[in-house]
C-alpha cells in the first residue's frame, strides 16, 4: 500500500530533521528549522515524535539570548545499536555500534576459522559476551552483520565464490540455532570501505578502498554508494593481473596483485608480526626497507590502475594501510612518476580506522538501514 504524498513528505521531514540531528550532534529546535527551511510547528511535530520513539534526547539548554532559553536536542545515540563480526583465516572480531557510528565496546579474538561447523558457535560467544558486558538490551539491537572474505550475493546470505576460507555457499543456514538476531553477511572489504565513507560523510567525493591484510580487496564508494557491480565482483583489485605469470595467488591464478601486496608479503620477515615489520622499517632496519621498496613498487602501480580506471580519492586500508604514515610519502612519489597527467596524489590518504574496520562497517550496514527508514 503506497503511502499519501503528504504522509511521504512527513516522513521525508522527520529523515531530514533526524539526520540533522545526527550530523550535528547538539542542536536546537530554531536551528533545525532555520538550516532546513522547514517551519517551526512542523519541526516541534517531529520533535515530539521521535522523542516518543526515544531517538533523541532534551541534554541541557542554551545560554539566554534574552527571551526563552532554547532547548538543547541530541541524539539519543544508544537507543539502538548493531553488532558487527569479522571473520577471518584466524581472528574473529565483534563490535558494537551506536547511532553516530561509535565503537561502544570491540573483541577480537584469536581462532581458526578452517571448520565451518564451529564458527557460529564462537560467533554466539562473542555476540552474548559484548552485549553482556555492556548491559545492552536485546530490544536495542538491530541485528548482527557478518564481514566475510568471501563474494556475497545480492541476498546478503548466499556465498557466490569463497576462495579464502573453506565456507559452503549455504553457511548463512549455519548460523541460524546460534544468532537470535536478524543477521546478514557482507563483503569484508566493502564493509572497511563503507565504514570509511561513514567517516567522511557528508561529502560528495566518489573513493576507493584499499584493503591490504592478509588478503588484498578493494571496494568502490561511488555516489555515496558501494558499486558492487553486475555480479557483486567490483571493487576485486587483489585478482587484477600485476605481473603476467608471475607468483602464484592463493586464487590458483598467477601474478595477482594479491600476491604481492597482501600484508604477509611485509610481514614475513618477522615471522607474521606486521608490527615488528613496521618498527624494524621505523628504526632504519635495511632488509626492511629493501621489502618495503619492492612492496611500494607494486602497489604504487595497482593504485595508479585505480586511479586511472576511477579518477577517485584512495584510501589505504587494512592491516598494512593503518601504518600508512611510515610510507605514505614515497608511496606517493612512486604513484606520481607513473601518472600520466602528473599530478599530485593528494586523493591518496591513510584510513581512519586503524582496527575492526570491517566490523565496524559490517553494523554500520544496519545503522544505516536503521536512519533510512526513520
Amino acid at each position: 500500500m503506497h503511502q499519501s504524498p503528504n504522509m511521504e513528505l512527513k516522513r521525508i521531514n522527520r529523515n531530514r530533521i533526524f539526520r540533522f540531528i545526527l550530523q550535528q550532534r547538539t542542536t536546537s529546535k530554531s536551528e533545525i528549522a532555520y538550516e532546513l527551511r522547514i517551519s517551526l510547528p512542523t519541526v516541534t511535530q517531529n520533535l515530539a515524535t521521535l522523542m516518543e520513539q526515544e531517538l533523541i534526547l532534551e541534554t541541557g539548554e542554551y545560554e539566554s539570548t534574552g527571551g526563552r532559553r532554547a532547548k538543547m536536542i541530541s541524539c539519543n545515540a544508544q537507543a539502538r545499536v548493531a553488532v558487527g563480526i569479522d571473520i577471518t583465516r584466524n581472528h574473529i572480531s565483534a563490535v558494537v555500534v551506536d547511532l553516530v557510528g561509535n565503537i561502544i565496546d570491540d573483541i577480537r579474538e584469536p581462532f581458526c576459522c578452517s571448520d565451518p561447523n564451529k564458527v557460529p558457535q564462537k560467533v554466539k560467544q562473542l555476540v552474548d559476551s559484548i552485549l553482556l558486558n555492556n548491559q545492552i538490551l536485546d530490544e536495542s539491537v538491530l541485528g548482527v552483520a557478518v564481514s566475510i572474505p568471501a563474494i556475497v550475493a545480492s541476498d546478503y546470505r548466499t556465498l557466490d565464490t569463497e576462495l579464502v576460507l573453506p565456507f559452503p555457499s549455504d553457511f548463512y543456514q549455519y548460523f541460524q540455532e546460534y544468532i537470535r538476531f536478524p543477521y546478514l553477511f557482507y563483503n569484508d572489504a566493502n564493509c572497511g570501505g563503507f565504514a570509511e565513507l561513514w567517516r567522511r560523510r557528508p561529502t560528495e567525493r566518489d573513493m576507493f578502498y584499499f584493503s591490504l591484510s592478509g588478503t588484498v580487496g578493494g571496494a568502490a564508494m561511488l555516489g555515496n554508494q558501494i558499486y558492487t557491480g553486475q555480479y557483486n565482483y567490483s571493487g576485486e583489485i587483489g585478482h587484477t593481473i600485476l605481473v603476467p605469470g608471475g607468483k602464484q595467488c592463493y586464487c590458483g591464478k598467477h601474478g595477482c596483485v594479491d600476491a604481492y601486496c597482501n600484508a604477509n608479503v611485509l610481514a614475513e620477515l618477522t615471522n607474521g608480526n606486521l608490527a615488528d615489520f613496521f618498527a624494524r622499517l621505523q628504526a632504519g632496519d635495511d632488509e626492511a626497507n629493501t621489502r618495503m621498496e619492492a612492496y611500494l613498487d607494486n602497489l604504487s602501480i595497482a593504485v595508479h590502475n585505480v586511479r586511472m580506471l576511477f579518477d577517485c580519492d584512495i584510501i589505504l586500508g587494512g592491516y598494512v594501510g593503518s601504518y600508512s604514515a611510515l610510507y605514505l610519502d614515497r608511496l606517493k612519489k612512486k604513484v606520481q612518476a607513473l601518472d600520466t597527467f602528473d599530478k599530485a596524489p593528494d586523493y591518496l590518504v591513510g584510513c581512519h580506522y586503524n582496527t575492526e574496520a570491517s566490523a565496524v562497517g559490517a553494523a554500520l550496514m544496519y545503522i544505516s538501514a536503521f536512519i533510512d527508514q526513520v
